[in-house]
């Protein structure tokens, strides 16, 4: 078997996602891990990247850093001869497999200070470098992108070798094999969606802003009103006064006070002998942006806080519910407006923004969180409001089918819940599984933990499952920490498989400091009381993976535009749509048979021709 590590150097690149002004490819490095010959080519020899590229087609694994999410797309994209065969090798991305070797990275960086503080959880090659022994230069953040040079190809060859010294450190640790095949698949995959991008409507999204901003105008008018502008004294003298001979001169200034003086036949300097008659006051209306103005007007009117962040009192939306008056109510529409156009039109990633051809190619680290699941950037696509917040179905609307299409949104039922129930079937054989199958689980769960109604029961369940505190879930029945913890306890006395699936990883955290994921993945615990939690949410999170990587290899003619948590959305002909999305439901069911999940899976689909008709 043939191995080879490769880099590759190109000019620069306007959007990673789409490969957006890529041109050209200056220099590619190989490696022959075998022989450990180093040869390299470039641009500046007719023909000499295409030679490349067929070393590179012949080979049965290529290594490289970041090579799923760039080098190994772009040289798809930049072969034109076909040199890289049509029987493509297989890429090993370092990154992914330090990921999956290093989950939290951070934490161990600060614990042996091996690279500089601005590098720490790195996975950057540098930084990897710095860990190793084997620094990489600076010559890269100070390279003119636009021709090819002699520095450029060595530090093309020094990122081949610490490529190389990096996979053998991360095989020493022997990383679990189905681990890295499941993330490397779900890699690829995740790097045909970002490319593929969401199609979005850019016209209905400018009435959507126009409206939102013709309604924050009328807030701030009505804020105004509500919180008067406050008149401020400054430290500016409001004037200088001196007497003299029994009469007192004065003037805003001291050079127009030096002028009176001067016309009264009396020397200018005795304005330095001047007092000031007090200082000028300024009116500063209310800002309804500022948390500290809200808070300091919210408190002279009566409200006490009861919740801090930090030393400043809380203002959220929880807060501003609560206190449910005209003026926090105003605010709590003000802010969400704010928040609504910031993702839309204002903020750094706003949507609009960020669409190219019509479409949005949102960023997603599909290792970003050390519990396995993604996250999402530039823009968050893993955020949009659901649909029944307020403007969501506004925004969802936004991302839409492409023309000709139907949107399929497909996601797993209950997964938390399922996923928890697997674990308890260690201690209770399979009977709370039973009851999600069979039953009705909220039901039961109102009953264990003596709630008044099934959906107060759902609202304990899932806010316990995600760690909620006491006074959180006390709040459920109108009550504070006690009631809170009354409910957990009485709960906990029902289903006692609970307790000793908790107890059972509070033992392991406290003995080894991971817990054994889904998938045999070892996952850093941080706190022994938010572990059940973590490994629920990575469970879920590879139960979703393993599904999108079935779904891959069973399914054609789709484009899937996002994969958020549960759920995913695709693409595909009017005609195709129930079968693909049928599709995706027994690739989540056969996840779980793959998995060895004990309670079985299931999902639901819909077909829409928006996000807003599809979850």
């Amino acid at each position: 078997m043939k191995k080879i590590v490769i880099d590759i150097e190109t000019n620069a690149i306007e959007c990673w996602a789409t490969l957006k002004g890529l041109k050209t490819i200056h220099c590619i490095s190989i490696l022959d891990t075998a022989t450990g010959e180093m040869t390299s080519y470039n641009s500046q020899i007719k023909g000499g990247i295409d030679t490349a590229f067929s070393v590179i087609g012949a080979a049965d694994v290529i290594i490289g850093h970041n090579s799923i999410g760039f080098d190994w797309p772009a040289m798809l994209k930049m072969d034109k001869e076909g040199s890289l065969g049509l029987d493509p090798p297989f890429v090993i991305d370092t990154k992914i497999m330090a990921k999956c070797v290093y989950p939290d990275l951070k934490t161990d960086d600060f614990k042996t200070k091996r690279v500089e503080p601005k590098y720490a959880g790195s996975h950057s090659l540098k930084a990897w470098g710095m860990r190793l022994g084997i620094h990489k230069d600076s010559h890269g953040e100070t390279e003119d992108w636009s021709k090819w040079s002699q520095e450029m190809q060595e530090y093309c060859e020094q990122d081949v070798w610490v490529t190389f010294a990096l996979y053998k450190h991360l095989n020493t640790k022997v990383p679990n094999k189905s681990v890295m095949m499941l993330e490397h698949d779900f890699a690829n995959a995740i790097r045909n969606q970002v490319e593929t991008g969401f199609p979005f409507d850019n016209d209905k999204a400018e009435k959507l802003a126009s409206k939102l901003m013709t309604r924050r105008v009328e807030l701030q008018d009505e804020l105004q009103k509500l919180f008067p502008p406050k008149i401020v004294e400054t430290k500016t003298p409001a004037g200088w006064a001196v007497v003299e001979g029994g009469v007192t001169y004065t003037a805003p200034t001291k050079k127009e006070l030096k002028s009176k003086l001067k016309e009264a036949g009396l020397k200018q300097v005795l304005a330095n002998q001047a007092d000031k008659t007090g200082n000028k006051s300024i009116e500063v209306p209310f800002n309804a942006g500022s948390r500290d103005q809200i808070s300091a007007r919210l408190i002279e009117a009566g409200w006490k806080p009861n919740a801090y962040e930090g030393k400043r009192p809380a203002i959220n939306e929880a807060v501003l519910k609560d206190i449910n008056t005209p003026a926090s109510l105003a605010l709590l529409e003000y802010l969400l407006i704010q928040k609504r156009l910031g993702a839309l039109a204002e903020g750094r990633y706003a949507w609009m923004g960020m669409v190219q051809n019509g479409r949005i190619h949102g960023d997603v680290d599909s290792l970003g969180a050390y519990s396995g699941r993604c996250t999402h950037s530039k823009p968050n696509l893993g955020q949009i409001p659901a649909t029944r917040a307020p403007y969501g179905a506004e925004c969802r609307e936004l991302f839409t089918a492409p023309k000709g299409k139907v949107l399929v949104g497909a996601d797993a039922s209950g997964i938390e819940l399922r996923v928890l129930a697997s674990y308890l079937s260690n201690w209770d054989r399979g009977s709370y599984a039973k009851t999600i199958v069979e039953g009705d689980i909220h039901t039961a769960n109102q009953e264990a933990a003596g709630l008044s109604t099934r959906d107060e029961s759902k609202k304990f369940i899932y806010m316990w499952l995600y760690g909620a505190g006491d006074a959180a879930i006390g709040a459920i029945v109108g009550g504070g920490e006690r009631e809170g913890r009354a409910l957990k306890n009485k709960f906990l006395e029902k289903i006692p498989a609970v307790r000793s699936l908790m107890n059972a990883i509070d033992q392991r955290v406290k003995t080894q400091g991971t817990i054994k994921g889904l998938d045999g993945r070892l996952i850093p615990a941080r706190k022994a009381f938010s572990a059940l939690n973590l490994l629920c949410q990575s469970a879920a999170a590879v139960i979703m993976k393993k599904a999108l990587v079935l779904f891959a290899k069973r399914a054609n003619g789709y484009e899937m535009h996002a994969n958020v948590h549960d759920e995913v959305q695709f693409s595909c002909d009017a005609d195709r749509a129930e079968e693909l999305g049928e599709l995706f439901v027994d690739c989540i069911k056969s996840a779980g048979f793959e998995l060895n999940v004990a309670c079985p899976l299931d999902g639901e689909y819909k077909i829409g021709n928006n996000w807003k008709e599809t979850h």
